[in-house]
């Protein structure tokens, strides 16, 4: 889904990420949900992989591009499906944190809640 040519920066990310700790509405991810998702980054698609299966794919449209780097999700797959969630990335060495905010899937009122999650580097595209 991105266009053009993607900045050093960008196509710097692509690979498996394995999530370390993360907060969701301002609560902790439980250390099990963290050791069991990756996220998948390559070219202009992303996937969140939790035990195995994808849980939420689709396109990643990339912004600009900075210290932060600012993309919007396009779910094609997922809980998620037909939504685009604006986020930013931020690298750093082998770590990557991502932050965004979104509908929570569990309450039905669509309250939108923030999401931040730091990764480590599993392997590179």
């Amino acid at each position: 889904m991105s266009t053009g040519p993607l900045p050093a920066s960008v196509s710097s990310l692509d690979g498996r990420w394995q999530m370390k700790s993360g907060t969701f509405g301002g609560e902790a991810i439980p250390e099990l949900v963290c050791q069991n998702t990756e996220l998948r980054l390559t070219s202009g698609d992303y996937a969140f992989v939790f035990g195995g299966e994808i849980i939420d794919a689709g396109g990643l449209v990339w912004g600009e591009t900075g210290s932060e780097l600012s993309a919007t999700l396009h779910c094609q797959q997922g809980a998620n499906e037909g939504r685009r969630t604006a986020c930013t990335f931020t690298g750093r060495g082998r770590l990557l944190r991502l932050s965004c905010v979104f509908p929570d899937p569990a309450d039905p009122s669509g309250k939108q809640r923030n999401y931040v999650a730091l990764f480590s580097r599993i392997t590179s595209a």
